[in-house]
């Protein structure tokens, strides 16, 4: 019974929307409890969800990290990715692990397909649509060195 009233509440929130946005919007509601506030708000706003989103286990291990500069500090620019995205040095701010990555800001301009928003308002990037990861300083130093 509580999967029929579960099922009818999707039905009723994905109403009106395309088959294949429904379909995204069903599995991703269903598949984990992390990623619904943001599904709800891509519906309601009737935005689109890139395919990369739609496949993300809601873990927070895999394809989208906390990559807003508001959130980070120290930091300085380290290379650049063939999209002409910069990479950065930065810390999270109240953290002493040096990471490198991109600001989410920019790649708004580049790829905004690869941006999220939270709920909060903070950016989240989809590193795997970047065909790149976030990684710490010393990993970072290390690759560059193999």
């Amino acid at each position: 019974m509580a999967d029929e009233s579960k099922s009818s509440k999707i039905d009723q929130a994905t109403d009106g929307l395309d088959e294949n946005k429904r379909n995204t919007l069903t599995r991703l509601v269903t598949g984990t409890a992390f990623v619904a506030p943001v599904v709800a708000s891509f519906a309601m706003d009737g935005l689109t969800i890139s395919k990369a989103l739609a496949q993300s286990n809601g873990t927070g291990s895999g394809l989208t990290k906390i990559s807003d500069r508001r959130l980070k500090s120290n930091i300085s620019q380290v290379g650049s990715l063939p999209s002409g995205l910069n990479l950065y040095r930065f810390r999270y701010t109240g953290e002493t692990t040096d990471y490198v990555g991109v600001m989410a800001q920019e790649v708004l301009e580049v790829a905004p397909e690869a941006v999220v928003t939270r709920a909060d308002g903070f950016l989240l990037v989809d590193y795997d649509a970047l065909g790149t990861r976030m990684m710490t300083y010393s990993n970072w130093m290390n690759s560059r060195a193999a």
